[in-house]
C-alpha cells in the first residue's frame, strides 16, 4: 500500500513538473507574442541588455535637451543604424522600438531624421531640365542650399536670405542653371561675410561644445549644404551630426554619421 502511495505521489509530481515546464515555455506566460523560440530568446536577451527605457521630451528638436540628444544617440545604437555603401543609404536593423526598449516617438524620430538624409542622397544625382534662356519652367525649385545655409549661420555678420541670394546672383550669375553654387566656390562665398576654416573631419578641439552655431556643412560629395547645430559621440557609430536644412528643395531636420560628411566651415 505504501509503495502504491509513493508511486502515485511520484507520478503526480512528475506530471506537475511537466505542466510547469510547458507553461514556462509558452509565449503567453512571458507576455511575448512571437512566432518561434528564436524570437523569444532574442527578446529576452535584448530586454536584459536594454533595461533602461529611452524616449525624448519633444518631437521638436529645437527644444531638445542634452539628455534628448543622448537618448537619440543611444537609440541609434540599439536600432542598428548603418550606412550601406552599396545601396548608398542608411538602413535600420530593428523594425520597431518595442524589443529594444525605445519609445515609438524616439524610434520614429531616428528613422525620420536619417531618412531625410537618404532622400537628399537619392536626389543629389537627379538633374532638373532647364530652359536655355535661364527662365524657370513650371515646377522649378531653386537650388539655393548654399545661400540658405549661409543666411542661417548663427553669426552676427551672417546676411539675410535675400542678401545672400543677391550676392549669389552677383558672384555666380548662372548658379541656377548650374544647379547651385560651384562646389569649389563655397568657402570664398562664406568668407564674404565670416572668415572660416574648412575641415573634412571633426574632433572635440575642432568644434568644441556639442551645441554648434549652425555651421555650414556639406555632404553628398559637397553637392548639398545644410547647417550643423549639434553633434555627439557614439561608440557604435562614431560622431552623429544633427543639421537643419533650410533649402527650398528639402526644408527640415536631419542627421548623419560624420563618415558621410564632405566638409564643414568653422568660424
Amino acid at each position: 500500500m505504501k509503495a502504491t502511495f509513493y508511486l502515485i505521489r511520484l507520478t503526480f509530481l512528475a506530471t506537475l513538473s511537466l505542466v510547469l515546464i510547458t507553461s514556462c515555455g509558452n509565449d503567453d506566460f512571458y507576455g511575448f507574442d512571437f512566432s518561434n523560440d528564436d524570437d523569444i530568446e532574442t527578446s529576452i536577451s535584448e530586454g536584459l541588455q536594454f533595461s533602461n527605457h529611452l524616449t525624448i521630451s519633444s518631437l521638436n528638436t529645437a527644444s531638445w535637451t542634452e539628455n534628448d540628444f543622448a537618448s537619440f544617440c543611444s537609440a541609434v545604437e540599439r536600432i542598428g543604424v548603418t550606412f550601406s555603401e552599396s545601396r548608398q543609404k542608411y538602413v535600420f536593423g530593428a523594425k520597431n522600438g518595442r524589443r529594444i526598449n525605445v519609445s515609438d516617438s524616439l524610434y520614429d524620430k531616428v528613422i525620420e531624421m536619417f531618412e531625410h538624409t537618404n532622400r537628399i542622397i537619392a536626389s543629389s544625382n537627379s538633374k532638373v531640365t532647364r530652359k536655355k534662356d535661364g527662365t524657370r519652367e513650371q515646377g522649378f525649385v531653386s537650388p539655393d542650399c548654399v545661400p540658405a545655409a549661409i543666411a542661417n549661420m548663427n553669426h552676427e555678420d551672417a546676411p539675410t536670405y535675400d542678401e545672400a541670394i543677391a550676392r549669389c546672383n552677383q558672384l555666380f550669375p548662372y548658379w541656377r542653371l548650374w544647379g547651385g553654387v560651384p562646389i569649389e566656390s563655397v568657402e570664398s562665398f562664406i568668407d564674404e561675410y565670416v572668415p572660416v576654416t574648412r575641415y573634412t573631419s571633426l574632433s572635440s578641439s575642432t568644434i568644441g561644445d556639442q551645441s554648434l552655431p549652425n555651421y555650414v556643412m556639406r555632404f553628398c560629395s559637397g553637392a548639398h549644404a545644410v547647417n550643423a547645430y549639434n553633434f555627439n559621440y557614439s561608440y557604435y557609430a562614431g560622431q552623429i551630426i544633427y543639421y537643419h536644412d533650410y533649402s527650398a528643395t528639402s526644408h527640415g531636420d536631419g542627421s548623419l554619421f560624420v563618415s558621410q560628411m564632405y566638409d564643414i566651415f568653422i568660424f
